[in-house]
């Protein structure tokens, strides 16, 4: 037995509206439930300090917070602290980033995952190690440091798809040497 070609475009336009009715309930749904929002709060950081320090090299850190302001949970995937510093600007000092959890510190410069109910928080530090090059004492090399801007790029999901977002701040060669105890020489 065959549909005749009327009876099948109408079984199949009810079909496609069935699944249009059906997909925009679900739009509504989620629009209504709300999805993640996280945003960085670097304007609310902590002071920059010294994490660790010897001849060659000082490693400054400051916390700050990754706030879920949506109205549903959100996983923190991975955040990079790229620090923009070529050598051609100044070739004294290699520069690295790196953003860990406050909770669960790391060494190999991996960033663990991690969720944020709606409505909270997730504190994370920063840190950023100058180490000297040329043979310079950490001193040395600090006393004509420069600016070095920072792009701190974080990728989020939720009830939407992963996506990757960035901030750029500036540590300046002023918060550098205040906090290395070192005077800042001007060339």
């Amino acid at each position: 037995m065959t549909l005749e070609f009327p009876v099948a475009c109408v079984i199949g336009l009810g079909i496609l509206m069935i699944i249009s009715i059906f997909d925009l309930l679900i739009r509504l749904f989620l629009k209504l439930r709300g999805t993640e929002i996280v945003v960085p709060h670097f304007e609310k950081r902590s002071p920059w300090q010294v994490e660790n320090r010897d001849e060659t090299s000082i490693t400054l850190s400051t916390k700050f917070l990754f706030a879920n302001e949506g109205k549903s949970s959100a996983m923190l995937i991975d955040v990079i602290a790229r620090t923009q510093l070529p050598f051609e600007q100044y070739d004294a000092v290699e520069v690295r980033g790196r953003v860990e959890c406050e909770k669960y510190p790391r060494q190999d410069d991996y960033f663990a995952a991690m969720i944020i109910e709606h409505q909270e928080s997730l504190m994370v530090k920063a840190l950023v190690t100058l180490k000297a090059r040329k043979n310079f004492h950490i001193d040395e090399a600090l006393a004509h440091m420069v600016d070095v801007p920072i792009d701190f790029i974080y990728e989020t999901a939720g009830r939407n798809p992963c996506h990757y977002s960035k901030f750029r701040i500036v540590l300046t060669a002023e918060e550098i040497t205040q906090v290395a105890g070192v005077t800042l020489l001007k060339d």
